[in-house]
């Protein structure tokens, strides 16, 4: 690690290390290739560079700097006096840098390599899984259920490959149902040659107990990927299930391997939440609209993708409703009418309270407006 102190006038103005990767070079030899590479394209050389050891060919290297930037340039290794002290204070720098540079790196090693290389030895694999795999589903009584497939590659999520499913068959909150239709399905894309599930897990993680980790065993089965290994994680006591042995593996909170299935896990099951809240609301929103007549599929559609929820929906002024594409002035009346009986042309009440005039204020605009738009395009 090079660091450099900018001085100006006696004072420091700045400071900032750089990592330099080096193997057998000497200490002269790496400062000479730093102040080559550092000033290379340096538009404003100092006139003088103190340095904590004297570069190697310090003399043609100080020619070349002079050169370059139209003035002397001296490179000096100063024996006392302020400029020895900024030296040694730069030094000490550079090594307290280093050291949290490298303590960081130690951690990001053991929440990444270290915890795969500890779950390794605890599930009995010989090689980290590049790729680890997750599965989890999300329902609400029974209904909506859906699932997710998480993907870490190295101990890191990558999101590019994250995958949602949302259940085919009437699972009726069966969850060992639904992981079984989930992982066939995820499976059966590979052998068809999807080239968005090519790549195979080297660990299988499931959300849940024996039962669930059974079922994914069973699918790895019959698709022929019993090589797979595949483990549980029950949430309850934070267990590790695995196939081969009858008693779960709990390890201490502290324990990197833990710690990296609970974030793989934890991440499934966000991504499983998070697109079930969405089909929840999708499926709540088109079974209200369903009510609606002249509201059809396409038009729950576009209702849904700009609108999103049910709330939003009702709270939504006609010339809202109108403005959605493939809604005209009926459909938008009928649904505003819909969401708001007391206040629709049809009823009694609302001739006494003036809502029937308005309600027909707002056709009568909206009629105005669709008239001048045919005119305009000449229809």
């Amino acid at each position: 690690l090079a660091y450099g102190l900018f001085v100006r006038g006696g004072n420091v103005i700045s400071a900032e290390g750089y990592k330099i990767e080096a193997e057998d070079e000497s200490f002269s030899e790496i400062i000479e290739q730093f102040l080559l590479q550092f000033y290379h394209d340096a538009g404003d050389m100092p006139h003088e560079i103190n340095v904590a050891d004297e570069p190697q060919e310090c003399e043609q290297l100080e020619a070349f700097l002079s050169q370059k930037c139209g003035h002397s340039v001296k490179i000096r290794v100063p024996k006392r006096g302020e400029k020895l002290k900024q030296c040694e204070l730069a030094k000490m720098n550079a090594a307290q840098t280093l050291a949290r540079s490298r303590e960081l790196a130690h951690r990001e090693w053991e929440r990444t390599e270290g915890a795969l290389a500890e779950l390794c030895r605890i599930i009995g694999i010989g090689m980290l899984p590049h790729r680890m795999e997750c599965f989890d589903n999300s329902h609400f009584q029974g209904r909506d259920t859906v699932g997710s497939m998480v993907v870490f590659i190295n101990g890191k999520p990558e999101k590019s490959l994250y995958r949602r499913f949302k259940t085919k068959q009437d699972t009726a909150g069966d969850d060992y149902l639904a992981m079984r239709e989930h992982l066939s399905r995820r499976f059966e894309r590979t052998l068809a040659g999807d080239e968005k599930f090519a790549e195979l897990p080297d660990l299988l993680v499931v959300d849940g107990g024996r039962g669930q980790l059974n079922v994914a065993l069973e699918v790895l089965d019959e698709y022929g990927l019993s090589y797979i290994p595949a483990i549980g994680l029950a949430e309850k006591n934070e267990e590790i299930i695995l196939p081969d042995r009858e008693e779960p593996v709990i390890l201490p909170r502290s324990s990197p391997a833990l710690q990296i299935l609970q974030r793989i896990r934890d991440e499934a099951h966000r991504f499983a939440i998070t697109y079930h809240r969405s089909v929840r609301a999708k499926n709540s929103l088109y079974s209200r609209l369903d009510e609606i007549e002249g509201i059809g599929d396409k038009r729950k559609r576009v209702l849904y993708e700009k609108f999103i929820t049910i709330d939003a929906v009702s709270a939504a002024e006609i010339d809202e409703l109108r403005a959605v594409p493939g809604m005209n002035i009926r459909a938008a009346q009928a649904v505003y009418d819909f969401f708001h009986p007391n206040g629709s042309v049809g009823a009694a009440a609302s001739a006494e309270t003036g809502d029937a005039v308005q309600s027909e204020h707002n056709k009568a605009q909206l009629q105005a407006a669709e008239n001048k738009r045919n005119a305009d395009n000449g229809e």
